[in-house]
């Protein structure tokens, strides 16, 4: 038989037990993890304090993509304290090239004019090619190639394309803006929008 004791403390811990559960429910509710948030970093363009988060999953070799870029960049280049863009690069065989030298030039914190350039040629840029762009930027050529045979290079590609596959992306130019799924043809309002709707 249980004694009145032991049906005390039972009772008590079955109060903590519920107390505690009612704090990690509240807490996940008031602090809740972005779904869709990606599980990996970009490559960044913009600061850290801006409160406007985009995400743009891409391929080189894509013409809406090419279309889509501009866009993007008029608005970040309208509103560069409020605006954030990490670069993902989801490359097939024919852009591989392209995407490995966008990773490498990022980590030398110049990668814009290399992303640019290597746009325009649309995924069919030669390592030639790649050269003088990395070359034009100033970045260092040396530790660039370093960059582009690193196996880590291509782990950091692939982790990008299983980022993608994690937040159901079937298809390319697909962008978020603060999480929220929008349309590559609007992304320039879309983010003037955010920007003005922030504090």
């Amino acid at each position: 038989m249980v004694s009145a004791e032991t049906k005390f403390y039972l009772a008590v811990g079955g109060l903590l037990v519920l107390v505690v559960v009612a704090a990690l429910w509240r807490n996940t509710v008031d602090n809740p993890r972005p779904a869709d948030a990606p599980a990996v970093a970009g490559v960044v363009l913009g600061k850290d304090s801006a409160p406007v988060k985009v995400d743009y999953y891409f391929d080189f070799a894509c013409s809406h993509c090419q279309a889509a870029s501009p866009l993007l960049l008029a608005a970040y280049q309208a509103y560069p304290d409020d605006i954030q863009i990490a670069f993902f690069p989801v490359s097939g065989i024919a852009s591989q090239l392209s995407s490995q030298a966008m990773v490498c030039a990022g980590q030398q914190k110049n990668f814009l004019p290399v992303y640019e350039s290597l746009m325009a040629r649309q995924g069919n840029a030669s390592q030639q090619d790649v050269n003088i762009f990395v070359e034009q930027a100033g970045l260092k050529i040396d530790k660039f190639g370093e960059c582009l045979t690193d196996g880590a290079t291509g782990q950091q590609l692939t982790s990008y394309v299983t980022a993608a596959a994690q937040r159901g992306i079937t298809q390319v130019p697909t962008l978020f803006v603060n999480g929220q799924s929008v349309s590559w043809q609007n992304i320039g309002s879309e983010l003037e929008r955010a920007v003005n709707l922030t504090p």
